[in-house]
């Protein structure tokens, strides 16, 4: 069983947009950082990888570090990125206009889809379009 988070904002038509974010480690946000972050339009946590790992490599270079080091440097921020990866996401959405309304505990996607439109049908969000 997994926990999901679930944000929601009006869409001006009377029903929230829903989005399910997954609690935890996410795996294609470390193996696929620059592509995971596009994916989801992740514009500034882009940016800000980028630069981390543009300064990382300077830095590497500069002090002359070898290149298992440097590839050990770059795993660790990869692993960064996963740890925080949907923190990020959490993060953005509440740029955008979301609210975190719920915690889901669901095996999958669907299912906490599922239980979270039940929970969120029994009550009236007041959530700005």
């Amino acid at each position: 069983m997994r926990i999901w988070s679930v944000a929601a904002r009006g869409n001006g038509r009377g029903e929230p947009d829903i989005v399910l974010v997954k609690e935890g480690f996410c795996w294609p946000a470390f193996l696929f950082g620059p592509v995971w972050f596009l994916w989801h339009r992740l514009w500034l946590a882009l940016l800000g990888y980028l630069g981390a790992n543009i300064l990382l490599a300077g830095a590497l270079a500069l002090f002359g570090v070898n290149p298992a080091q440097q590839l050990l440097a770059s795993l660790v921020l990869a692993l960064l990125v996963g740890w925080h990866g949907n923190d990020l996401r959490r993060w953005t959405l509440l740029r955008r206009g979301y609210r975190l309304v719920e915690l889901v505990v669901a095996r999958d996607e669907g299912e906490a889809e599922k239980r979270s439109l039940e929970k969120l049908a029994g009550r009236v969000l007041a959530l700005q379009p």
